[in-house]
């Protein structure tokens, strides 16, 4: 048929026995826009920027950990942790909810090996991407 279609850049074009045309079917990209090509010198895409600061690679080499990923997932958890405690925190001390999340927190925290103490939540709000090194296999061994 030579029904015209729309395709990905929004341009018009012929369907048909011809398929593609043109830079598309060559496997190049077109030309960047100027406010794209701005847009880009700004970004470097190879060298992110909070990759490989000084404590993360501090604790990688103390710790044994061999990919970055680790080490992201346990700042990811240590956040969450963080964020958990802090909205327990903004219940009211009585409140029967808080005191029994509270328990919960810390009672997994200590059995995971997170925490030394099930005293308080300043232990919880203490963890650290250090503590879950700590607990790695390789680390125990």
């Amino acid at each position: 048929g030579t029904e015209s279609r729309r395709d990905v850049g929004g341009v018009a074009r012929q369907a048909g026995a011809g398929g593609r045309r043109g830079a598309a079917a060559r496997g190049t990209m077109r030309k960047l826009k100027h406010h794209e090509s701005k847009l880009l010198r700004k970004v470097d895409l190879l060298n992110y920027r909070r990759e490989n600061t000084l404590r993360e690679i501090q604790i990688m080499r103390r710790y044994h950990v061999q990919g970055r990923e680790d080490y992201i997932k346990y700042n990811r958890l240590t956040g969450q942790i963080t964020r958990m405690v802090a909205r327990i925190k903004q219940l009211d001390a009585k409140d029967p909810f808080r005191i029994k999340m509270t328990e919960q927190m810390l009672d997994k925290l200590y059995n995971m090996g997170l925490i030394a103490r099930k005293k308080n939540l300043e232990l919880a709000e203490q963890v650290s991407v250090s503590a879950f090194c700590r607990r790695r296999l390789q680390v125990v061994l």
